[in-house]
């Protein structure tokens, strides 16, 4: 089995303010309509890289096929779907060329599918302070309405097989109007302390929390669940330190919500 590098940013968060109530509309975020969808798919390249992980939120887990070409993975919305952006990120070991297909009915061959996009020279490159991932964007110019959404390997870059960290499907024409959050809620309980190591987050007293932080541009940077939902370690879900600025954070404990600001400076 081969093994990934990554190369972590210097970045040393000396301070953090959490401000309840400040005016972001969480709502203005996009919504990532694969997330915890169903995945199928033709290979994996042994059991830790399932294809469940293209669609589990966290972006240090990948699917890899096995050592061959024409390979692929498809997500199961569950539901007809529709959409307008295709965001897909690429391990390393990504395709140099492959097809973005949906349909209805799902089969294991191209029948019946259409394509969206064919690039057939995609190239490898190396971004973001050296983490081998490569992210590829695709925007629709018409809103497409489908079940199943496809990405099948047609040419591989290297000897591995195909491997994707993450995949993320967005209806952008109707992200104002995802997640709203009411004033009187985004004022009640939140509380966050500046650690050493991180920000402590509570909320009503409690840190059984599910914790989402943005960007400055409505992004989601970081999803966190489970034991570790009340603490963020001031890095990105790729695991790298973040930058010097106003992040904005969505925090979720028994059917409540409250959001604010966080300012991480040097």
């Amino acid at each position: 089995m081969r093994k990934s590098s990554m190369k972590m940013a210097s970045v040393a968060a000396a301070a953090a303010i959490c401000v309840a109530g400040w005016g972001f509309n969480a709502g203005a975020a996009l919504t990532n309509l694969a997330l915890h969808k169903t995945v199928v798919v033709s290979s994996v390249e042994n059991n830790t890289m399932p294809g469940s992980n293209i669609t589990d939120g966290d972006t240090l887990t990948r699917w890899g096929s096995a050592f061959s070409d024409s390979q692929w993975v498809y997500i199961d919305f569950g539901t007809a779907t529709t959409f307008d952006s295709i965001k897909i990120w690429w391990e390393h070991s990504n395709a140099k060329e492959y097809m973005i297909q949906t349909a209805n009915t799902a089969t294991s061959n191209d029948q019946g599918w259409t394509t969206l996009f064919h690039p057939t020279n995609d190239t490898q490159t190396i971004q973001d302070n050296n983490k081998l991932s490569v992210h590829r964007p695709f925007k629709l110019t018409t809103p497409s309405t489908a079940r199943y959404l496809k990405i099948r390997g047609i040419l591989r870059h290297y000897q591995w097989g195909y491997s994707i960290h993450e995949v993320e499907v967005f209806n952008t024409a109707t992200a104002v109007n995802s997640h709203p959050v009411s004033k009187a809620r985004e004022t009640s309980g939140l509380v966050c302390a500046k650690l050493n190591s991180g920000l402590s987050i509570q909320f009503d007293g409690t840190t059984a929390l599910s914790t989402d932080i943005f960007a400055p541009n409505g992004q989601l940077l970081r999803h966190l669940s489970g034991a570790g939902a009340a603490f963020w370690n001031y890095k990105d879900s790729f695991g790298h330190n973040v930058t010097n600025g106003t992040y904005l954070i969505r925090v979720t404990s028994a059917g409540k919500t409250a959001q604010g600001k966080i300012a991480v400076y040097r």
